[in-house]
């Protein structure tokens, strides 16, 4: 059997529930400019939502920075239609979606209890920055919405060489990250226009899984975001070498400079004047995600001095706060993270990634010793037999090892005046096809699964208690446990004090469910952050 890492990105989580849609009188907003949006009833069995979508925040011209879009007054916005997706890669070798694609949309809870204000909650969608929709979401979010009382909002930023390509120098400067300025731009069109939705603009919480959260945490170290957002939530943000590392010069040089020669322009304008289709297939390396994260050397994005002062890792390497270091976050990763990609990308080739780009000037000798005495460290690697992937799985020691590294994104908040939460999630005890692999934590939150996880009424109870922690941290800033058994969930150490706790979320428990441990090696945590940061092992060093 062979899955391609962007299939694997592709695969959206599924209810497996036929959504009721009709419209309702009196589900017509105003927004600040006399502009009209029709909204409609989505129901599920996680609840009820008004949703608004196809709504316009900003327009771009192509590689340029996007500008903030408000509506005229006296239009009539149809929210009743579906956000058409980014372009991106299709099924085969085809290419989806539009370029012009700066939407997002709203979910408002129907229930009438509540007084005021809702807090509002951004989530931004996952897939490598190269993928992904607001449509593929639609309908799932309603129980986060319900659970936190929160208007929800779900974004859609540009993708692939459209938010991130950067030509060389020599060619023409064109503003980098203009994914990220997408997503900037968006929460400025949220202190605009949620009030009309019902929603608190004082009281705003990032949220995103996978590059979602990778992109938060970008946020997080972005002073271009300040003061628009107020709590945030990381799930599985992960740690790709390519991915806000590196200096952007790099970036211009390797992709940048191959997307040159695979269209053969030699200047912004002929790239501008390409069909999108012609731009996008032949720089088809921007749009999958093997490249990037295998091959040393290769960057997608970088710092670029404007969105990001500095690499994300800055934080966890040196005592430099992030902008928005005193806002409180959550951050958080799966047990066995890595099994999602083991199909398309080995756990070994991910881990020499890291090796030879955090360790350009070691020789093989050295490399092989720090990179045996990590691998020691798993042997025996747990992988249960009710999990599907794990009879396909042969080399468990660097998989559950790229997991490690792959954590360490949890780490690049740092340290702050905002309370840091961090958590660690086994889910295996549910099996199916991949455990606890990355992005079961956003389908315990969404109850993504085909059929329910055995057993149903533990998995139900688990997701409650997962959920009211995220709830109350929307809410109030601070994750407390509505259930009685819950846990207290306290912060890691701030201001360089040691010592970070971390909640472990433990399906295979039988009342709570944090209590125990999964398999993770802080040893080896510690080994990874140290490479990283430009400090290895000094019994390799030496070799």
């Amino acid at each position: 059997m062979t899955i391609s890492i962007w299939s694997l990105l592709l695969l959206q989580p599924a209810f497996g529930i036929e959504l009721r849609r009709k419209h309702l009188e009196g589900h017509t907003i105003t927004l600040p400019s006399g502009a009209q949006v029709l909204g409609q009833v989505l129901s599920s069995p996680d609840g009820d939502v008004v949703a608004y979508g196809d709504l316009r925040y900003a327009t771009a011209e192509r590689f340029e920075a996007p500008s903030l879009y408000t509506a005229p007054a006296g239009e009539v916005i149809d929210g009743t239609k579906i956000n058409e997706r980014c372009v991106q890669k299709g099924h085969g070798d085809s290419v989806e979606g539009v370029e012009d694609c700066l939407t997002l949309a709203v979910f408002v809870p129907t229930s009438t209890s509540s007084e005021g204000k809702r807090p509002v909650l951004v989530f931004i969608h996952g897939g490598f920055l190269i993928s992904g929709s607001v449509a593929d979401y639609y309908g799932k979010l309603n129980y986060m919405a319900n659970q936190a009382n929160a208007v929800v909002v779900a974004i859609q930023y540009r993708l692939n060489l459209f938010g991130f390509l950067q030509p060389p120098a020599d060619i023409e400067s064109i503003p980098a990250n203009r994914g990220l300025r997408d997503q900037i731009e968006s929460l400025k069109w949220v202190q605009k226009n949620i009030a009309s939705f019902g929603g608190d603009a004082e009281s705003v919480t990032l949220w995103g899984q996978s590059a979602g959260a990778r992109s938060v945490v970008a946020l997080y170290n972005s002073p271009m975001s300040t003061g628009l957002f107020h709590q945030a939530i990381a799930m599985s943000p992960g740690y790709i070498p390519a991915m806000f590392q590196a200096d952007i010069s790099l970036v211009q040089e390797t992709f940048g400079h191959r997307c040159m020669e695979a269209t053969k322009c030699s200047s912004l304008k002929c790239l501008k004047e390409m069909k999108v289709e012609t731009l996008a297939k032949s720089c088809i390396f921007y749009l999958q995600a093997e490249d990037f994260v295998t091959v040393p050397g290769v960057y997608f994005s970088g710092f670029d001095g404007e969105v990001l002062e500095k690499p994300v890792r800055a934080p966890l390497c040196s005592d430099w706060s992030p902008p928005n270091s005193h806002v409180p976050i959550i951050l958080g990763s799966m047990a066995h993270e890595w099994r999602s990609f083991q199909m398309g990308l080995p756990g070994s080739s991910f881990v020499e990634r890291f090796l030879q780009d955090a360790l350009p000037n070691w020789n093989a000798a050295q490399v092989s010793c720090l990179r045996s005495y990590t691998m020691d460290l798993f042997q025996g690697a747990p992988c249960p037999p009710n999990v599907s992937i794990c009879k396909l799985i042969p080399e468990t020691d660097s998989v559950q090892a790229a997991t490690q590294v792959y954590s360490m994104g949890t780490e690049f908040a740092g340290q702050g005046t905002g309370a840091r939460y961090r958590y660690l999630m086994d889910t295996d005890a549910a099996g199916g096809w991949c455990g606890a692999c990355h992005g079961a934590d956003l389908d315990c939150v969404l109850h993504a699964y085909g059929h329910p996880p055995f057993p149903a009424e533990k998995w139900m109870k688990f997701r409650e208690l997962f959920v009211g922690y995220l709830a109350s941290f929307v809410q109030y800033g601070t994750p407390k446990g509505t259930a009685a058994y819950a846990a207290s969930w306290s912060p890691s150490k701030e201001n360089g004090q040691s010592g970070v706790p971390v909640m472990q979320f433990n399906l295979s428990k039988a009342e709570n469910e944090m209590s125990g441990s999964v398999y993770f090696s802080d040893e080896a945590m510690e080994d990874i952050s140290n490479t990283l940061c430009g400090n290895p092992l000094s019994r390799c060093a030496t070799v």
